[in-house]
């Protein structure tokens, strides 16, 4: 806050100094609007995460429970994507934000990227594999895949 105030005082020294005090005036009173709230993620959830996949992924990727029998061909299952030699969070996470034609860009948020790694964990086939998120130790928060 103090550095708001700060900035604000210069504005109006600036202002003042370009002949326009009556600007100066308005510098010091105009309220400045809050910080845009980051919201918490929940939990990431692996039925949220089939959810998502079975509206937004079953028109060329087969899903479980989808109710599409066909799909374009070429195309991996989920469950194929997340057995993948290599998988990894990281991955999952980057094709989300940044994906290759074909896939479409739907500008997914953070808590639907981490919804859909969660369901695609489950999807895999060695249960000794590394999970695609880190799981919290007793009093750490969970290890989410870094931002890009």
């Amino acid at each position: 806050m103090q550095h708001r105030q700060r900035l604000s005082s210069m504005f109006a020294v600036v202002v003042a100094v370009a002949g326009l005090a009556p600007l100066a005036a308005l510098a010091q009173t105009a309220p400045v609007p809050p910080a845009k709230e980051v919201p918490e993620l929940e939990a990431p959830s692996p039925e949220r995460g089939l959810a998502f996949a079975q509206k937004f992924c079953s028109n060329c990727h087969l899903v479980e429970g989808g109710t599409s029998a066909t799909v374009q061909a070429g195309m991996p299952s989920l469950q194929g994507l997340a057995n993948k030699p290599g998988q990894s969070g990281e991955r999952i996470r980057n094709v989300l934000i940044n994906p290759h034609p074909p896939m479409p860009d739907m500008q997914v948020s953070a808590q639907e990227i981490l919804d859909v790694i969660s369901y695609l964990q489950t999807l895999r086939s060695d249960k000794t594999a590394p999970p695609f998120l880190s799981p919290a130790q007793k009093g750490e928060k969970p290890m989410y895949p870094k931002p890009s």
